[in-house]
């Protein structure tokens, strides 16, 4: 489900933009991990993830040599998922000749629940200006603050509702991304350009356990 409203107000030569949005989105997903007819291994996973933004912007009038915008942005988003890596009786070569609990004691799967959350809020600015008729600059920054929380709950597939292991952790980030661009306008139907940027990429958390122990000094990247 993908939803959003833009609303447009004008005063005078300005104009004030809102833009709201609502995402929902449930992946629910089943693999055969040992892609065979044999009951050996089988994992699924259903995550169902709630976004909602709202930008908010003001706009000067575009005809004049000097233009400008500024505005707001604020996100928040949730996904829990649920997942299941489980292994069946099949799992070893002699399984017809031990006891069901045994063959799941030699090898165990994994229940994880996992809640992911996302915060952010931004500013955001841009001035252009008209140098002739066919020459013009520009130059765009954006501060962001975004903080990201984890809550991530293991089990044994040999204890179900026994927790074997937990991680919860929070970590904040802050960057300031500019943009300036040069445009030339050739002709009438070719335009010319150069830019340079900055882009930031924010951390995160590795969670999922399932291929295996995560290092304790592994369960964060900046």
């Amino acid at each position: 489900t993908q939803t959003s409203l833009s609303i447009d107000w004008t005063g005078g030569d300005y104009m004030l933009t809102s833009i709201t949005g609502y995402n929902n989105l449930t992946y629910d997903t089943a693999v055969d991990g040992d892609y065979s007819a044999a009951s050996i291994n089988y994992s699924t996973s259903v995550a169902d993830t709630d976004e909602v933004s709202q930008e908010l912007r003001i706009t000067s009038p575009g005809d004049q040599r000097l233009t400008w915008l500024a505005g707001a942005y604020y996100y928040d988003s949730q996904t829990d998922t649920h997942l299941e890596n489980l292994y069946g009786d099949d799992v070893l070569p002699i399984a017809a000749l031990l006891p069901a609990s045994l063959r799941r004691l030699l090898i165990g799967g994994l229940i994880n629940d996992l809640t992911e959350e996302t915060n952010s809020f931004a500013l955001f600015g841009q001035i252009g200006f008209k140098i002739t008729d066919r020459w013009s600059v520009s130059a765009e920054g954006r501060w962001t603050v975004e903080t990201k929380k984890v809550h991530s709950v293991d089990q044994s597939q040999l204890n179900p509702g026994v927790v074997t292991g937990t991680f919860d952790d929070e970590a904040d980030f802050q960057n300031f991304v500019p943009r300036f661009t040069l445009d030339f306008q050739a002709t009438d139907d070719v335009l010319l350009y150069a830019s340079a940027a900055k882009g930031v990429k924010v951390g995160g958390f590795n969670v999922v356990t399932v291929a295996g122990a995560i290092l304790p000094e592994e369960r964060t990247y900046d």
